[in-house]
């Protein structure tokens, strides 16, 4: 039990150093909107309530996949309930992430079509969209084999084994988009938008930020190495319950 409150913890790190960093670090574009207007507003350059606008985003991305994706993990293995309950909770938070994360989706794209910017060129975006499509079709999948309709055994079987070792590839590359989403901020934010450019045209990388936005990026380690550790190392007593169930049912057509 003490990994799973370690890891619930742990996983709200992510999601307040990014608020913080939201809120006070990018300068003209700290804070949040709901505009997609880009008029001048009290003497302001026009455009920077799209980009408080865009900055749901990475907040809701944060939310889904740095916070609830995390939790969920360890809900399902390690939360003292029944096999059944502990996988309805795990798809319930699970299908929370999948809401906020395709909310999120939907901010962007708005974003790019309102400011006239180009869609799909950055490392981010790439990594972005495949974990988010990966992320859906894993849900989509997952809830058909193991919740309803509910797949016969050797099917639920085949794709339990790759629902694991996917699910953590999908964990590890919406920790690499957030992280690279991060970079992608601190040169927009910690440059013109934000003010915050030294001497020479050399950005300032000592301010809140660059150093904000590293702190998000090192908050996502914490959580991610326990819960890695956590699927790694422990197995969850309904998991091991199955375990000797099979044992003995496989002893039992031996033995008749």
């Amino acid at each position: 039990m003490i990994f799973l409150f370690v890891v619930v913890f742990l996983s709200f790190l992510p999601t307040i150093t990014v608020i913080i960093w939201l809120l006070f670090g990018l300068g003209n574009y700290s804070g949040f909107a709901f505009s997609w207007s880009n008029d001048t507003i009290d003497g302001e350059d026009p455009g920077y309530q799209q980009w408080q606008t865009l900055n749901w985003h990475p907040l809701l991305m944060t939310i889904s996949f740095g916070t609830l994706f995390s939790q969920a993990i360890v809900y399902y293995r390690l939360l003292p309930f029944s096999h059944n309950i502990n996988k309805y909770i795990h798809a319930t938070v699970q299908g929370l992430a999948l809401l906020f994360s395709s909310i999120a989706i939907f901010v962007v794209f708005m974003f790019k079509k309102k400011s006239e910017n180009d869609n799909m060129y950055t490392g981010h975006s790439y990594i972005g969209m495949a974990s988010y499509v990966l992320f859906l079709l894993q849900f989509v999948i997952g809830f058909i084999a193991f919740l309803f309709p509910k797949l016969p055994d050797v099917p639920r079987k085949i794709i339990h084994s790759i629902h694991i070792p996917l699910g953590l590839l999908i964990y590890i590359s919406t920790f690499i988009s957030i992280g690279s989403g991060v970079v992608d901020r601190e040169l927009i934010g910690g440059g013109g938008g934000g003010g915050s450019y030294g001497i020479d045209g050399w950005p300032d990388l000592y301010t809140y930020s660059w150093i904000g936005g590293n702190l998000v990026t090192l908050s996502l380690l914490l959580p991610a190495t326990v819960v890695l550790y956590v699927v790694m190392n422990i197995k969850s007593d309904h998991h091991n319950h199955n375990e000797e169930k099979d044992k003995f049912n496989i002893q039992n057509k031996i033995y008749t």
